[in-house]
Formats: C-alpha cells, sequence, structure tokens
C-alpha cells in the first residue's frame, strides 16, 4: 500500500507528466490525491518540495525501468549490463522528465540524478579504456533521448533498435571495425 508521502509524490509526477511544471500548485496536488491542502503541506512545505519529491519519483521510476532491460538479474548485473539497460531505457519514451529538465541545476536535485547515473552507468575511469567506452555510451544514450524528446521526426522502433545495437557494439562490446552502419 502506498503511504501518503509516495501518493502525493507520485501525484506531483503525474502532474508535470501531464500538464507541465506550471501546473504543479498545491491545489492540483490536492485536487489530484484528495488531500487537504494542510495534509500535502504536512509532507511538504514549499513548492519546491513538491518539485523535488517529483525528481525523487522519476528516479525511482527510471531505476526500476532500466531494470527491465537488464538481461540477467539485477543482483547478477556487471556493470556492462547496467550500461547496456542504461543506454536501451533512454530509447523509451518518457515525455513528462522533461519538464524536470529545467531544475536539473539546483544542487538537491542534481545530486539525486548524480546518484541514480552512478549506479546504471558511472564517470568513467579516464586511465581505463572500457570505463571511457561505457562513459561515451552514456552520453550517446542521453543524446538520444535529447533526440527523442525535442527533434521532429522521432526515430521509429525500428530505428531505435539499429542505434542501441550500434551504441552495444561499438562503444560496449568495443567493436570499431566500419561496418557500414
Amino acid at each position: 500500500m502506498e503511504d501518503g508521502r509516495a501518493l502525493i509524490a507520485r501525484m506531483a509526477a503525474e502532474i508535470v507528466h501531464e500538464r507541465g511544471l506550471g501546473a504543479l500548485t498545491f491545489a492540483s496536488v490536492c485536487e489530484r490525491s484528495g488531500f487537504t491542502r494542510s495534509g500535502v503541506v504536512y509532507h511538504f512545505p514549499t513548492k519546491q518540495d513538491l518539485v523535488m519529491a517529483a525528481h525523487e519519483h522519476y528516479a525511482r521510476v527510471f531505476s526500476e525501468r532500466v531494470a527491465t532491460h537488464l538481461d540477467v538479474p539485477e543482483r547478477d548485473a556487471t556493470l556492462d549490463d547496467r550500461v547496456r539497460a542504461f543506454v536501451r531505457q533512454h530509447a523509451d519514451d518518457s515525455p513528462g522528465e522533461i519538464e524536470l529538465l529545467r531544475l536539473l541545476e539546483q544542487e538537491p536535485v542534481e545530486r539525486l540524478w548524480s546518484g541514480v547515473e552512478a549506479t546504471w552507468a558511472p564517470l568513467p575511469d579516464l586511465d581505463d579504456p572500457a570505463s571511457m567506452r561505457r562513459f561515451v555510451a552514456r552520453l550517446a544514450a542521453h543524446g538520444l533521448w535529447v533526440h527523442q524528446r525535442l527533434r521532429q521526426p522521432r526515430f521509429d522502433e525500428e530505428q531505435l533498435q539499429a542505434i542501441i545495437a550500434v551504441i552495444e557494439r561499438r562503444l560496449l562490446d568495443g567493436d570499431i571495425e566500419d561496418d557500414g552502419r
């Protein structure tokens, strides 16, 4: 059963997803969640707290989604497995998160997402070629995500899978031979 704080956070994230950050108000959260204003304020005293809760909700959901792209159980996943899953997740459509990008420079939000990325695709060891390849795959995944949200036309599923295969083959598997793709 979802507790009140988690329910309010999920409702805040849904409002941002559906109607944008401007629609996230105490009134909209109260209407969506069924909580009174004092009930919402008890858990989240400021709008910034609501925004952070939406980020926390998205971070948890993002990690859960990434895990669905693993080819092995999460406990058995190698770092390469985790980066592959991270790349694959970035091709999935999650348009609401783009609204939250505007706030990424705020320290608590940056720290939250840095922790998520460290779990799935950590910063590189500059002296380790495999680590650098994994990091470039992370950057390619970010680029793919941004393209799918900000550019038209978007890639269709077949194109996405071909791009992911190239990222995996060239960057994660280290196959840098030119095969025409």
